[in-house]
C-alpha cells in the first residue's frame, strides 16, 4: 500500500513540475499612468509566428518589446537622461540563459514627457526585478587635443549617416560594454557628434586608442568623486 501512495506521489510532483514549465506567464503591472503586460513566449509565439529572440514594435501609445526582465529594465531607463554620477547596467552574458517575455507598455497619457520610473518601482515592489547597487570611483571624457577633436567633428549629417556618434552615445556604450562609470567632462558638450566608425571593439585597448586618434581621454574624476552603479537582475520566484 506504501509503495502505491509513493509511486502515485511521485507522478503527482511529476506532472506538477511538468505544468509549471509550460506555464504560460500572465502578468499585469500598473501604475497611475502605465499598464505594462508581461506574457511568456510561447503566447505570442502561436498568436503570431514571429522570431521572439527579439521584437519590437510601436503604434501610438501602446509599445510592444520581448526581451528578459534585465533588459527591459534598462530599456525603460534608457529613456532618462544620462546622469553624471549614476548609471545603470546589467550582465549581457548572463541575458543569453535567462527566459525572454513579451512586454506590452500602454501610455494612459502619451501627451506627457516619457517617465517610466513609476514602473520601474512596480517591477521591484512586484518582486520581478531586483536592483544592486555599488559605489565606484568615478572617471571622466575629456577632451585633451583639441585639434584633433575638431578634425573628426561632424556638422553636415546627413540623415543614412550611420558612422557617426555624438558624445552621450559614446559615453553610454561605454557605460555598457566595459560597465565603466564614466561621465562627461563639464566643458565636453554631450550633443557633439563625431565620426563613430570602429568604436565598441569590446577590446578596451582599440576603443582607447579609437578615442586618442579623435582627442578623447578617460581619466578618473579630478575630484574624486564616486558613481553608484545599479546594475539589474531578475527576481527569481516571481515569473
Amino acid at each position: 500500500m506504501k509503495k502505491t501512495v509513493f509511486i502515485v506521489l511521485a507522478a503527482s510532483v511529476l506532472a506538477v513540475g511538468c505544468y509549471n514549465k509550460k506555464r504560460l506567464v500572465d502578468e499585469t503591472v500598473e501604475t497611475d499612468r502605465y499598464t505594462l503586460q508581461i506574457q511568456g513566449v510561447d503566447v505570442w509565439r502561436d498568436a503570431t509566428g514571429r522570431n521572439v529572440n527579439y521584437y519590437y514594435y510601436e503604434n501610438g501609445d501602446t509599445i510592444v518589446y520581448s526581451n528578459t526582465v534585465p533588459r527591459m529594465a534598462y530599456y525603460l531607463v534608457s529613456h532618462h537622461r544620462i546622469c553624471d554620477t549614476a548609471m545603470f547596467h546589467f550582465d549581457n552574458v548572463k541575458q543569453n540563459i535567462l527566459p525572454k517575455y513579451f512586454f506590452t507598455i500602454v501610455d494612459n497619457d502619451s501627451s506627457k514627457p516619457v517617465d517610466y520610473t513609476p514602473l520601474l518601482q512596480a517591477l521591484i515592489d512586484r518582486g520581478i526585478l531586483r536592483t544592486d547597487t555599488t559605489y565606484e570611483p568615478l572617471r571622466q571624457l575629456v577632451v585633451f587635443d583639441s585639434v584633433r577633436f575638431e578634425s573628426h567633428r561632424k556638422t553636415d549629417i546627413q540623415d543614412d549617416d550611420i558612422d557617426v556618434k555624438n558624445i552621450a552615445a559614446i559615453i553610454v556604450q561605454l557605460r555598457a560594454e566595459y560597465r565603466m562609470p564614466v561621465s562627461a567632462a563639464h566643458d565636453v558638450d554631450m550633443n557633439t557628434i563625431v565620426d563613430g566608425r570602429d568604436i565598441v571593439e569590446k577590446n578596451w585597448m582599440a576603443d582607447s586608442l579609437w578615442l586618442d586618434e579623435r582627442g578623447m581621454r578617460v581619466i578618473p574624476d579630478p575630484r574624486g568623486r564616486k558613481m553608484s552603479i545599479i546594475e539589474f537582475n531578475r527576481a527569481k520566484g516571481r515569473i
